[in-house]
């Protein structure tokens, strides 16, 4: 029975799993799994108290909700404002005044901010108010706006952006009657010019700014007012603009920080993050944004694919071993068997991914390459073929040379003399590889050929 069950929990996560987007839930469930737990051990403390590390690890301790110190002091006073316990606050208070003994005044204004926000009535969190006034009814708000904007007209206080955003923001939870009086707000913004300067604002580029805003969305709550997919698309923005403004080691560091935990990175903060590299030379850092892409599931998308190849093929690098396992990963995923369709091989990327291979000394590999050229029909560079005979050299392969040789002249490519004369020179080769050689003819001998056969024939 056990097994059967196990079986049916294991279909039951295969068929949940191949109908969701599974990076994009695992991610952002391991960080909300976090939260989750943060949240059971505040809100339960109880089921908490049983286990104490050694040495004690305070930032892991259940936040303790009852109040430790039970003398008369100010100590115990900021306990219990700090516990929100109003009434025990007060008497708290009352006891120390009627004992003559001094209470600072900042301790008095946090017990003055306790009682201007409770009142008389003790805290309730977790708890909604009941009895709540019916605001939110379309006719309401919309008498509600009306009222306060006239007022505003009255006392000549001209609205300005922010007045507008909570305005539409509010509308859009009014149905129809929202979408109407949405129309007269625009042009009202229209007739302030504040339209114009709102597209304008989009293109500052200004990162003291950004983080100027991102420290007020920051502060509190105050994030909440973003749901789920404006809060990406905020850090989205925030992300592209710090690759486009900032050093690479501080977006570097943002980056580990919000990834995945405050934003899902799209494909175009991966190009961008990859430019940026690229612009501080900072290659070395490549092999880690292709796990992320991978994670991500962007190790598709041919646009990243080809940046990132061209990035770590462009110059000969140290980490070139690296660049080949990376190399080998994309290789892979062009020959995908299963489920998924293999991607198509393009003529650049194979380029890419032959000369990492032969700068790594993985001569077989590089050759598997050189052979997809003709299969796809398609060119190789001079570049590649120069790359894949210094890497033959290395590695003391003249079979792998001749093959190239031979390559180059079914291709019918400019540089097979070249690569001809290269072979002999700088390999030993025997004499059956020699004979090989020496039986490879390229299109411009042929042609020559055919033409002086042609020239004797009308002569005779």
């Amino acid at each position: 029975m056990f097994f059967l069950t196990l079986g049916l929990l294991i279909v039951c996560f295969f068929i949940l799993f191949s109908l969701i987007p599974m990076q994009r839930l695992f991610l952002l469930s391991k960080e909300s799994g976090r939260n989750a737990a943060k949240y059971i051990i505040k809100q339960f403390p109880q089921y908490f108290d049983k286990t104490f590390a050694d040495p004690n690890v305070l930032c892991l301790m259940p936040e303790t909700l009852t109040p430790q110190i039970e003398e008369v002091s100010e100590e115990a006073l900021k306990e219990r404002i700090h516990l929100r316990m109003v009434k025990d606050s007060v008497n708290m208070f009352d006891q120390l005044i009627q004992a003559g003994t001094p209470v600072s005044l900042e301790t008095t204004n946090s017990l003055l901010d306790l009682l201007c926000f409770y009142g008389d009535r003790e805290s309730t969190p977790g708890k909604e108010e009941e009895g709540k006034e019916d605001l939110e009814e379309p006719e309401d708000l919309g008498i509600l706006f009306k009222v306060f904007l006239n007022h505003m007209a009255q006392q000549e206080v001209q609205p300005n952006l922010l007045t507008f955003n909570a305005l539409l923001k509010t509308l859009r939870r009014c149905g129809g009657v929202g979408r109407s009086m949405s129309l007269l707000v625009i042009k009202e913004m229209e007739a302030l010019d504040i339209g114009k300067r709102t597209r304008m604002c989009c293109d500052l580029k200004d990162i003291k700014l950004a983080y100027r805003l991102n420290k007020a969305m920051e502060k509190g709550d105050n994030w909440k007012f973003l749901d789920m997919d404006r809060l990406n698309v905020y850090w989205s923005k925030f992300f592209s603009l710090l690759c486009m403004m900032e050093q690479i080691e501080i977006v570097l560091k943002w980056y580990k920080e919000m990834s995945p935990s405050l934003f899902y990175p799209t494909p175009k903060n991966i190009l961008d993050l990859l430019q940026a590299l690229d612009a501080a030379n900072h290659l070395e850092a490549i092999p880690s944004v292709w796990e992320d892409m991978k994670q991500l599931g962007f190790s598709r998308r041919h646009d990243l694919l080809e940046e990132l190849l061209a990035l770590m093929s462009r110059e000969q690098h140290p980490d070139e071993l690296v660049f080949a396992k990376c190399a080998e990963d994309i290789k892979a995923v062009h020959e995908q068997t299963g489920r998924e369709a293999p991607l198509e091989w393009t003529g650049s990327a194979l380029c890419h991914v032959a000369l990492l291979f032969s700068r790594a000394g993985r001569t077989q590999d590089a050759w598997n390459m050189m052979e997809h050229f003709q299969k796809i029909n398609r060119i190789p560079t001079d570049q590649v073929m120069d790359e894949f005979l210094n890497c033959a050299k290395k590695s003391s392969c003249p079979d792998e040379a001749v093959k190239l040789v031979k390559l180059a002249a079914s291709l019918g490519l400019p540089s097979t003399e070249r690569l001809k004369s290269r072979t002999e020179k700088e390999f030993e080769l025997s004499e059956k590889q020699k004979k090989a050689l020496e039986n490879i003819k390229s299109d411009s001998d042929s042609s020559d050929s055919d033409s002086d056969s042609d020239s004797d024939s009308d002569h005779d």
